[in-house]
């Protein structure tokens, strides 16, 4: 057995993972008769999305818009999949001129996308207009042994509007309360 997937709070049973990933040697109906490979229906992406900028360091979705951080830039898209699968290119969010390091993490959520990265800044854009509407700085702590605050990874907390949490090369978690100090600029 691989492991065991608790489930008991949200379904009332427990899932054995090893059992549920098994195939049933009499069905193979979703599998090349040549190979041990699921049929290219079931193995290729819906959609390849070619960046043209350099590798893509991060990407998250929110609802029906996906980003995606390449260098210095963020490229939002509009997903799209009635009439077959595509992404409709909306915004291409550049950092401001004074601010040329790498971004590595972006996260969505209903109100914003924030980036970020080696420039010790998270960068918040508004969603409805794209906007760069604040640059916050993140402060070294004296926890933080490295010469960097490089943010690494960033997510929106769910039951909390406008938290964002943050973790990076510094070995902290910061939350950001990031809610009210957009409300007050805007």
């Amino acid at each position: 057995m691989l492991w065991k997937l608790e489930t008991s709070e949200l379904y009332g049973e427990l899932v054995d993972m090893d059992s549920a990933w098994q195939l049933d040697d009499e069905d193979d109906d979703d599998w090349d008769s040549d190979s041990d490979a699921p049929s290219s229906a079931s193995k290729d992406p819906i959609i390849i999305q070619s960046i043209e900028e350099g590798p893509v360091y991060s990407i998250d979705k929110h609802g029906q818009t996906v980003a995606a951080v390449v260098g210095q830039t963020v490229l939002v898209w509009e997903f799209w999949s009635s009439n077959g699968a595509c992404l409709i290119p909306i915004k291409t969010l550049s950092l401001p001129g004074d601010y040329q390091e790498t971004l590595y993490t972006v996260s969505l959520s209903d109100d914003f996308l924030v980036s970020a990265g080696l420039g010790e800044c998270l960068f918040v854009w508004t969603t409805d207009t794209w906007d760069l509407v604040h640059t916050v700085s993140v402060a070294r702590t004296k926890e933080s042994c490295l010469a960097t605050c490089c943010v690494m990874t960033s997510n929106w907390m769910p039951n909390e509007k406008g938290v964002l949490a943050c973790g990076g090369y510094d070995g902290c978690i910061s939350l950001w309360r990031l809610a009210h100090r957009l409300e007050s600029e805007g």
